[in-house]
């Protein structure tokens, strides 16, 4: 598996300095400053410019399924592409500090053959501040309310003077390490597979059956990865994956809002399979004419090639219904898509809808578009998405006169 890593330090070191320096006493070092301090090699710490390894690029929220009518329910529980790993069968080990965390006393940690039976049960998705003792104190760190303050000063004992921005918490780092055993379909064999976490709160490292995945940081957006290599779809087969969460890190200095701090995976986490030339991402736009009355119906889909061979013969299709089910566009939306020597394309298509039932607060009607690549008559991939039929735009911009408009309807706005 190749890894990658992505670096935007110049990015990431200017929102530190614009949005966190001034209210740091202390911390007024040149930005420069923050670019050497990737000397240290842990991802989750003082290293502002790396907050991912490996991981996906974002992408829409879509899943694959077996079917159109599966695509119009937008049943993915229901697809044979989809396996969700929530349960109250995860095992769980916790520590105070990344030093005392299992992954450096227990070797063998995140392999197969580790014995977890000691580890505390836990359930996925569910922050792990929520689990109480019997007499009401919490079972491992505590829920933290901050609306001002780094939220883990008060845990440490320092004052501001004392951190440097993008150093995370050494002393008082909870460290939560997550394993699951599961069985995956022998038909995933030969299919690109992708494990999807909704939410991990704050940092976390990515293993399967042993084998390092990679690194995310960001807590409240998919950390998507490919883990295809590391899995085994023999009959009968088992496999584990092994997940450390730090409950903070380098990018916890902006994530520093009003709220109530938690840890944890808090959200689903899922597995996907796909063909060796699939739907990477895409992009629909509803852009109605100047009466509000009819739209132009526009797609933008971004398909990859695993396998660097059989990226011939592919088009891609778009089938829009209605409420009902009944299917609007008799023609299809269509692009040929040409790979050549690339591993990735981008093809284009639009349609004119005649006066399609529009999506506003009082009436959210919605559409249904069905996605497909095909190649000949097989349809590789099928997944959907809802779409709504609305105009949003800014008129006269600069002037004291400066209009949102909502399918016409104008409110105040100000820039």
């Amino acid at each position: 598996m190749k890894l990658k890593k992505l670096l935007s330090a110049v990015i990431a070191g200017t929102m530190l300095a614009s949005t966190v320096l001034p209210h740091v006493p202390g911390a007024g070092f040149a930005l420069a400053n923050v670019a050497a301090a990737s000397v240290d090699t842990r991802e989750w710490t003082n290293n502002a410019g790396i907050f991912q390894v490996n991981r996906e690029r974002a992408r829409a929220t879509f899943y694959r399924y077996d079917d159109v009518a599966q695509a119009l329910a937008s049943d993915e529980d229901a697809s044979s592409y989809y396996q969700l790993l929530n349960g109250d069968d995860w095992k769980f080990s916790w520590a105070v500090k990344p030093a005392d965390r299992i992954g450096l006393t227990e070797e063998n940690f995140n392999t197969l053959d580790y014995d977890d039976s000691g580890w505390d049960d836990i359930t996925v998705p569910r922050n792990w501040q929520t689990y109480v003792n019997e007499n009401g104190s919490f079972k491992y760190d505590p829920v933290i309310y901050s609306n001002q303050n780094y939220p883990w000063m008060n845990a440490e004992g320092k004052n501001y003077s004392r951190y440097v921005v993008g150093q995370a918490p050494e002393t008082c780092n909870p460290v939560g390490t997550y394993r699951k055993t599961f069985s995956i379909d022998p038909a995933w064999a030969g299919k690109e597979v992708f494990i999807n976490f909704e939410g991990v709160e704050s940092a976390m490292y990515l293993y399967v059956n042993g084998q390092y995945i990679g690194y995310s940081e960001d807590s409240y957006t998919r950390d998507e990865f490919d883990i295809t290599s590391a899995l085994d779809f023999s009959e009968g087969n088992k496999n584990v994956i092994t997940v450390e969460v730090y409950r903070w890190c380098d990018g916890s200095y902006i994530e520093n809002q009003d709220f109530l701090r938690l840890g944890g995976i808090f959200r689903d986490v899922y597995m996907t399979a796909k063909e060796q030339t699939e739907i990477r991402d895409f992009t629909v736009v509803t852009d109605l004419d100047e009466n509000y009355e009819n739209a132009e119906l526009k797609l933008e889909v971004d398909l990859r090639n695993f396998s660097g061979t059989d990226k011939e013969g592919y088009s891609v299709k778009g089938y829009l219904y209605d409420a009902a089910g009944a299917l609007v566009t008799e023609t299809p939306l269509t692009a040929d898509a040409v790979f050549g020597d690339a591993q990735e394309v981008t093809v284009t298509m639009s349609q004119q809808i005649a006066n399609p039932a529009k999506w506003t607060s009082e009436h959210p009607n919605l559409y249904k578009l069905v996605l497909a690549p095909e190649k000949g008559e097989e349809k590789v991939e099928i997944t959907s998405v809802n779409v709504g039929f609305r105009e949003v735009e800014i008129t006269d911009r600069n002037t004291s006169n400066s209009r949102l408009r909502v399918m016409a309807k104008s409110f105040p706005y100000m820039v």
